[in-house]
């Protein structure tokens, strides 16, 4: 090949190209940084967009926005999917919380519930067992209804003393006190007593125990002071927690006779009548809806109708101010229409709501009371306990009787009043005194079992301790015969 004289070649040596490259690439570094030093963005490319000599431009537009139109609908409808997946999640999950919540605490009252009909057994048996005397507290807007007769017949078998003490007195007209006064003191001894209001009766009722009060007069009747141990029983919210501070405020601290332990009677069955749950509503003893409680779903019209049939027309007319009425459903919507009463969607109220309006306003003032009817009095009488002490506890109910009669009748008069049925639910008794008993034994069993491995422990540590002390002797008398 002929070399051709006179051109120049434009070959370089690598050093030099290398040399340029990395000159280039430091000079654009500090380009940059010198840029992101101003704050200074790197522009983007404008888009030259399509030219007007291009073919069919106007349709290429037309496609390419509806295009973006498409991707933009689909990006929306992701985005909203996604919104409404998470929403849905959190929901789930904070569902998952409250019900995990709810279950946890359904267990937790559960247990503590069985944990205390345990305690509550072994107190009853321990407060009926230890006590010569038992204060039957009653409810004095439902006294019949608080009565039990199963602790009535163990009281007979045994032999002891009742008193019937009508708590809450400031909650009926003195009149209808002194009404129950008269029909329950001709079964047992009967003192009313308000412990809340200025503790009106516990002097009477201790000095109806025999026990000394200080500050009473001289020529006041009480019965000759004993040593006898005082018990308190009664259903659920009937009173005696408050009536046993009472007492012991009155005693001045020193009620040693009164037992520290309170009897709860907890009934062997649900409340599954009309007119059981109506007891519990007239002493705000109802359990509110939804709660986890001993009481079977009774539909409130069916409760309604059951009040109706122990109330008379003009009682209710006269506490809920309403026009003559036909029938239970007839006076819920009178009452609705009267009250206004609306549901959630600002219709008409439901008749089972107003139903059950009216069954939790029977314990507000002023309030739903139970009146002796003729036959209220029985056959079983306990004054054969009191026989020495008869003359004197009649003479101080006859005083407190006297008393009520010529009292003001309060703001309780305008309570609506029903006839008083039965008493309350039944208490196995026997069954509850069996299983204390059987609790106990189990108890010291397991005590005996524990002072047992104690021993069986300390047993083995003086064996050890004792095989070391031998082994330790060997020792020394080895070292000794290598000596000698």
């Amino acid at each position: 090949m002929v070399k051709l004289i006179g051109r120049k070649s434009k070959r370089q040596k690598l050093s030099l190209k290398y040399n340029i490259q990395k000159r280039v690439r430091e000079a654009k570094r500090r380009v940059r940084k010198e840029a992101k030093k101003l704050g200074k963005k790197k522009q983007a490319k404008k888009d030259p967009g399509i030219p007007n000599t291009w073919p069919f431009k106007a349709q290429m537009l037309q496609e390419l926005e509806r295009k973006k139109e498409q991707r933009d609908k689909e990006m929306e409808k992701r985005r909203l999917h996604a919104k409404s997946k998470a929403r849905r999640d959190a929901e789930r999950q904070v569902k998952e919380s409250r019900e995990a919540a709810r279950d946890k605490e359904a267990e937790r009252r559960a247990k503590r519930s069985v944990d205390a009909r345990v305690r509550d057994k072994a107190t009853l048996v321990h407060t009926i067992s230890g006590a010569d005397v038992l204060l039957h507290v009653l409810d004095a807007r439902d006294p019949m209804g608080c009565r039990c007769h199963e602790l009535e017949a163990w009281v007979l078998e045994k032999g002891k003393r009742l008193l019937f003490v009508l708590a809450k007195a400031d909650l009926v007209s003195a009149q209808v006190a002194a009404q129950w006064l008269k029909v329950l003191g001709q079964i047992a001894p009967t003192v009313a007593v308000q412990a809340e209001a200025g503790r009106e009766g516990v002097r009477e009722l201790i000095q109806m125990l025999g026990q000394s009060v200080q500050g009473a007069s001289s020529d006041a009747a009480s019965v000759p002071v004993n040593s006898t141990a005082v018990g308190i029983v009664g259903y659920p919210k009937t009173g005696k927690q408050v009536l046993s501070r009472a007492i012991r405020r009155e005693a001045q601290d020193q009620a040693n006779w009164l037992l520290s332990t309170i009897g709860r009677l907890h009934p062997a069955s649900a409340a599954e009548t009309p007119a059981a749950v109506l007891h519990l509503a007239l002493r705000g003893a109802a359990p509110m809806r939804g709660q986890n409680t001993n009481v079977v779903a009774v539909a409130p019209l069916e409760v309604v109708q059951h009040l109706m049939q122990r109330a008379t027309q003009q009682a209710i007319m006269r506490r809920y101010r309403l026009p003559a009425f036909e029938g239970a459903e007839e006076f819920l919507k009178a009452l609705s229409t009267e009250r206004d009463m609306k549901s959630k969607t600002g219709k008409e109220a439901p008749i089972e709501t107003v139903a059950r309006t009216v069954l939790a306003e029977l314990a507000a003032a002023p309030g739903c009371v139970c009146v002796p009817t003729a036959g209220a009095t029985e056959n079983t009488v306990f004054w054969a306990a009191h026989a020495a002490q008869r003359p004197l506890l009649e003479a101080a109910m006859q005083s407190q009787i006297a008393a009520l009669q010529d009292r003001a009748a309060g703001p309780a008069a305008g309570a609506m009043q029903i006839s008083s049925l039965g008493p309350g639910p039944a208490v196995n008794i026997s069954e509850t005194i069996a299983d204390a008993e059987a609790d106990a034994e189990m108890d010291d069993d397991e005590a005996d079992e524990d002072d047992d491995d104690e021993c069986e422990e300390d047993f083995e540590g003086e064996e050890e301790e004792d095989a070391e002390g031998e082994e330790s002797e060997e020792e020394s008398g080895d070292d000794g015969n290598m000596e000698a």
